[in-house]
């Protein structure tokens, strides 16, 4: 296997990522690595060998207008000149379609677009017009911090439906930062996030036959990493080495378990990822702490109060539920900013888990019949001391 980056550049080289003849490549890297440059690249050499256009697709059309897009193409103007022997020297986007045109005394656009884009969250009311077969399928930024659509996966098959009219031609290459673990994509494409790391290739072939390669870019090196003197004061991780970027999340101070008295505890089951959540009381003050959770032990102790996003257990055990007391004392912590996490991870887990669990109506499965539940503390009382 040729190495993913460029020895040269230090870019991403597709020349390996496509080695495979698959049909869809999920691509995961850090910030500045060239995966969208690259990818656009290679959209205009097929282009000018007669592959045909491709498609870009983002999730929502504010992402589309010209203002946002009007970088994509501009780095490419040398190549489009060279490939074109000089006949057209730069791209117009008009319409939702980008055109090799030339700048020159007599302008001139080509009639055929190169690259048609398309947004994800508009699909419905734009899916009309035909638009042709596609060389390459791009689906950019596929991985999002809380801001997919609802029911996106579905929107997504859709989408790919209308488009992938050619099956055995076109490709689809989805292109992500990593900046969530969390994402409906993972979990559709039997992709483990938090067990990977930059430089893994994983494959997977569906039960239709469809075959799909992950790529986790390696970390670019010192020599080549973009302005690195200045990502190093910035808290992006996967802008300085391609791994998981979550932000900060609140730590416990020191001692304030030791110094507290515990509550109760229940645990989540999301995305396949589990989590502890702790309440304490100290004094008048009652706060939560988050920590990973121990799968054997919270499956096998029946003890532990379980929120789940799948329905997968007894119906006997488990019962869904709107507000319960255990979700008014999190939901009290989260308010007063009294919770805290024992790692960045674990707080993007929590983070991406509420989001869900307020989308879903606050509706989520509970393993305990609620009725039996005792927390013993007054919430109403210590809420007013917060």
């Amino acid at each position: 296997m040729k190495p993913l980056l460029n020895k040269k550049t230090g870019y991403l080289d597709y020349s390996a990522v496509f080695e495979d003849d698959v049909q869809i490549y999920m691509i995961l890297g850090q910030r500045s690595d060239g995966k969208t440059y690259g990818i656009i690249k290679n959209s205009i050499e097929g282009y000018t060998k007669n592959l045909g256009q491709s498609a870009y697709i983002r999730r929502f059309d504010e992402s589309c207008k010209k203002s946002k897009l009007q970088d994509l193409t501009r780095p490419h103007n040398g190549t489009i000149k060279k490939l074109t022997k000089g006949k057209y020297t730069a791209t117009e986007y008009k319409s939702r379609r980008f055109y090799f045109t030339n700048l020159g005394d007599n302008p001139e656009s080509d009639k055929n677009p190169f690259l048609t884009v398309f947004a994800m969250n508009i699909w419905e009311t734009s899916k009309g017009a035909d638009s042709g077969e596609f060389y390459n399928v791009i689906f950019d930024e596929f991985v999002s911090n809380n801001k997919y659509l609802p029911n996106e996966y579905m929107i997504f098959e859709n989408v790919m439906s209308s488009i992938l009219r050619n099956r055995n031609k076109s490709r689809l290459i989805m292109l992500g930062n990593p900046i969530n673990q969390i994402c409906p994509y993972f979990d559709e494409f039997n992709i483990e996030p938090h067990k990977l790391k930059p430089g893994d290739v994983v494959y997977r072939i569906s039960s239709g036959g469809v075959k799909m390669k992950f790529v986790y870019v390696p970390a670019m090196s010192e020599k080549h990493r973009t302005l690195h003197s200045i990502f190093d004061f910035n808290a992006a991780g996967s802008i300085q080495t391609g791994y998981w970027e979550f932000g900060d999340f609140p730590r416990l101070p020191g001692g304030m378990i030791e110094r507290s008295t515990f509550i109760f505890q229940f645990a989540i089951m999301f995305r396949n990822q589990f989590a502890m959540c702790e309440f304490y009381q100290k004094n008048d003050i009652v706060f939560c702490f988050w920590r990973p959770g121990n799968p054997d032990k919270i499956l096998d102790d029946r003890s532990i109060p379980l929120f789940s996003d799948m329905h997968i257990f007894d119906e006997n055990v488990y019962t869904s539920f709107e507000r319960s007391r255990i979700t008014d004392l999190f939901d009290m912590c989260r308010r007063q900013n009294r919770q805290y996490f024992a790692t960045n991870q674990t707080g993007n887990l929590i983070k991406n888990w509420y989001h869900e669990f307020v989308r879903n109506g606050g509706v989520f499965y509970l393993r305990l019949r609620i009725q039996n539940l005792s927390v013993q503390v007054d919430i109403g009382a210590a809420d007013e001391a917060g």
